[in-house]
């Protein structure tokens, strides 16, 4: 099932977000292993959640399509993105509304859930 909703970016053309759901649960798209961050090097480019969210990427990934082919679609999504990592790509599962965010280090990413994070108060 593709969720989608239709927003206005800050270029002022309509765009369709979609995320792939699957028995309640939405799939991420990132890059666990060192070298190059999947989302994480790409987040300063208008669409970037299209790389983690996107219904035909999380297919090819899932399916173990060849490399140019998810760099292909990643491409068509966000033009002047970075793809080094596409050859690491793994898809996670998480309840819909679970919040989180992709860290990277040494371009490994890692997903830290909002829940499961000791958040600080001043």
């Amino acid at each position: 099932m593709h969720d989608s909703t239709t927003v206005q970016d800050r270029f002022s053309f309509t765009l369709t977000r979609t995320r792939e759901i699957r028995d309640g649960r939405v799939g991420v798209i990132y890059s666990p292993r060192y070298g190059a961050g999947w989302y994480t090097w790409n987040m300063h480019h208008a669409n970037c959640e299209h790389l983690i969210f996107d219904p035909h990427l999380i297919d090819l990934v899932e399916q173990g399509a060849a490399p140019d082919l998810i760099e292909a679609r990643a491409k068509a999504l966000v033009p002047q993105g970075c793809f080094l990592a596409v050859n690491d790509l793994t898809v996670e599962w998480f309840p819909q509304g679970t919040k989180f965010i992709i860290r990277e280090y040494d371009g490994a990413e890692s997903i830290q859930l909002m829940e499961e994070t000791p958040w600080l108060q001043a």
